[in-house]
């Protein structure tokens, strides 16, 4: 939190409900909108509506953003004449309102289309595992199911031994969203659902939870005991046997039983969402930044370039989360990983498939997972961002999102100028993932964290309701929001409910309560410009650790951190780091007087004491009340005495260093349990 946070609350209960702000709020600091398109035919009268709208009640600016919750055939065809006309009407007419106006880097949501083929799609490892016998074998090995382009990496034959026994493992079923997918809220997280699991047997033994663990499926597992290893001298290479035109191995095995194993790059399937349907299509290969580029020039650089030729202003560039599954493979790979670990991963392959091939296979299994992160983080998104910067254009970015690909919450978030996390509208309890942005923005160095606000926000749902999902993001570090979403609406007179399909985006001007929200929009500003005041201050630091998939699940944070502000760290943002026994500092000069890791254990320093306004409490109570106190497990009575000027407390709370006005509670866990603050 920023060093000004407590004036920041004092002032805006100042300003609460007055008519006109005490100041002019700065137009950068003033919330943005998705302004979303597609869902009915876009017309001039609408746009102007929605825009004078939106300027009316306190935007500052709109990110045009084609989303597509439903059927509708006078919706326009992407690139066609009457999109080009939309488009550039929306731009202009931000620019007339003095609103900035940015554009999504896709059609839906993320980065792809039908310019994505299948070579530079999103892929996995698929392994086609086969017994057989020894001898002169010839052994088809197609893939499942042909996603148009295949590229084998290896064939492996492994030899089974001579028993009949079979083991059961418990595979995933399915990428659903799982424990990785949660929300983050002060009393813990949930998930969205859990995930499915199925039996298989097998020849040899698998390890526990290993599709987790090579990031074919994104799942928070802990390390654990590998079953027994395979002897890798007696692992055979038989790649030079395969024939490609006919998927077969052609090759001589020594008697016996065999486990013969290929293992081939193949398209995820990973298609992009809610978009104008005929530009749906593949998801780009975020580990390479040649797709990346593709993505560009095909979609987002020809509307950066149209409205530059037609002299209108563009000021940036979003990306939503990516939710089109996992991916855990590109095209250079193994000399990737060899580059960055310093090792080959070529004899480890069988690791790919669950099968144990050496006793440091969960190091190993590591160091794949975070070689994918880097270069998701690098690739994908430290591509777009340079893309924009060379345009001279912004980029916000919600890298790592809901983890549905294998990513480092905070490090990914690195290598995006505007890191963006996200808060919906039902989140009575919490907010999504603002504190893993707001600590990056901390730990990397950037001036703003970003949220998409109040996603999916129904009609029924008051400012009220709104307001207290605000200061939770803004209380967890947030100091931009872009409300998710206002949609366009064709008509002047836009009826009593937006025509947006199946979803029920009710920020919007048929709502109701839409031209008193002024006072509402205008106190997002204000908290948006106090909270970029000063400099980061947090009083305590999270270490993680360098494992992954890592994001913030509130549950698991040390009861050490409670009611302290803190941030989040993993390994890279740590390593950038200064360390002393009393501190860790940022190379931006932010200091962690307290860091602890997910043990509790203390890495630095030592827990800050909490000092309480006692005049501040004592108005919350008659005279002559008692507070019970509890401070170190132990419990204080604590009586307000209202009879001067001075606040008095009384005896037992004798281990807690007073004076007239303030309170300095030693560390460890304290909270009233009567009273309020």
């Amino acid at each position: 939190m920023n060093k000004r946070a407590w004036a920041a609350a004092v002032m805006m209960l100042a300003t609460a409900g007055a008519a006109e702000p005490v100041f002019a709020i700065p137009d950068e600091c003033r919330p943005k909108a998705w302004w979303f398109f597609g869902q009915t035919e876009t017309t001039h009268e609408g746009i102007t509506a929605d825009a004078e709208a939106m300027k009316r009640v306190g935007f500052g600016g709109v990110v045009y953003y084609d989303q597509y919750h439903g059927e509708n055939p006078n919706a326009e065809k992407l690139w066609s004449d009457a999109w080009w006309e939309g488009i550039e009407f929306a731009a202009s007419e931000a620019a007339r309102l003095g609103m900035t106006f940015e554009t999504a880097v896709g059609n839906g949501y993320v980065a792809g289309g039908p310019w994505i083929d299948p070579a530079h799609a999103m892929k996995t490892l698929a392994v086609i595992d086969r017994d057989t016998n020894g001898g002169n074998v010839t052994l088809p090995l197609p893939v499942a199911k042909d996603r148009g382009w295949q590229k084998t990496v290896a064939v492996l034959a492994i030899p089974l031994p001579d028993t009949d026994a079979k083991f059961v493992d418990m595979e995933y079923a399915g990428h659903e969203k799982g424990l990785a997918s949660t929300m983050q809220h002060p009393g813990g997280m949930y998930g969205y659902r859990e995930k499915t699991f199925k039996a298989v047997t097998n020849s040899l033994p698998k390890i526990p939870r290993w599709q987790a663990k090579t990031a074919a499926v994104v799942d928070f597992v802990p390390r654990g005991d590998t079953p027994v290893c395979i002897d890798p001298k007696t692992v055979r290479d038989v790649t030079e046997k395969f024939d490609e035109s006919d998927r077969r191995l052609r090759c001589e095995l020594p008697a016996g039983r065999w486990k013969v194993l290929r293992f081939v790059a193949v398209p995820t399937g990973g298609r992009t969402k809610h978009g104008r349907p005929e530009a749906m299509g593949l998801e780009c290969d975020k580990m390479s930044a040649a797709s990346a580029e593709l993505h560009w020039k095909s979609y987002t650089k020809r509307i950066i370039d149209r409205l530059k030729s037609k002299g209108i202003p563009l000021a940036g560039i979003i990306m939503d989360s990516h939710e089109a599954g996992p991916q855990n493979w590109t095209d250079d790979m193994l000399e990737e990983f060899a580059r960055r670990r310093g090792y080959d991963f070529r004899p480890y392959l069988p690791l790919m498939a669950g099968y144990c091939v050496a006793p440091n296979a969960e190091d190993v299994l590591a160091d794949f997972r975070r070689t994918c992160v880097e270069l998701i983080a690098e690739r994908y998104y430290g591509t777009f961002d340079r893309l924009c910067r060379e345009e001279g254009l912004s980029f916000t970015g919600q890298a790592g999102g809901g983890m549905f690909m294998i990513a480092d919450s905070v490090f990914s978030k690195k290598y995006i100028s505007i890191p963006e996390g996200e808060f919906w509208g039902y989140q009575k309890h919490g907010a999504y993932d603002v504190k893993d942005t707001s600590s990056a923005a901390h730990l990397y160095g950037k001036k703003i964290a970003s949220a998409e606000a109040m996603t999916d926000a129904s009609y029924k749902m008051t400012i009220p309701e709104l307001r207290r999902r605000c200061d939770l993001a803004f209380a967890f570090g947030v100091n931009a929001m872009t409300a998710c979403a206002v949609p366009h609406m064709p008509k002047k007179d836009c009826g009593v409910k937006a025509p947006t399909g199946p979803r029920e985006y009710g920020l919007n001007r048929s709502n109701p309560w839409w031209e008193d929200s002024r006072p509402f929009w205008d106190y997002i500003a204000f908290c948006s410009w106090m909270l970029r005041q000063g400099d980061p201050a947090p009083e305590a630091l999270f270490y993680a650790g360098d494992d992954v998939p890592v994001k913030i699940i509130a549950s698991k944070v040390p009861k050490a951190l409670d009611g302290l502000d803190w941030d989040f760290a993993t390994g890279d943002a740590a390593a950038r780091m200064t360390k002393t026994a009393d501190a860790w500092t940022t190379p931006e000069g932010v200091r962690y007087g307290y860091v602890v890791d997910s043990e509790g254990r203390t890495l630095a320093g030592a827990p800050p004491a909490r000092r309480l306004n006692l005049p501040h409490i004592s108005r919350l109570l008659p005279s002559g009340e008692k507070l019970t106190f509890i401070a170190n497990d132990t419990e204080h009575e604590v009586k307000v005495d209202l009879g001067g000027e001075s606040v008095v407390v009384g005896d037992p709370w004798t281990r807690c260093q007073t004076t007239e006005s303030s309170v300095v509670i030693p560390p460890g866990e304290s909270r009233f349990v009567k009273g309020s603050l």
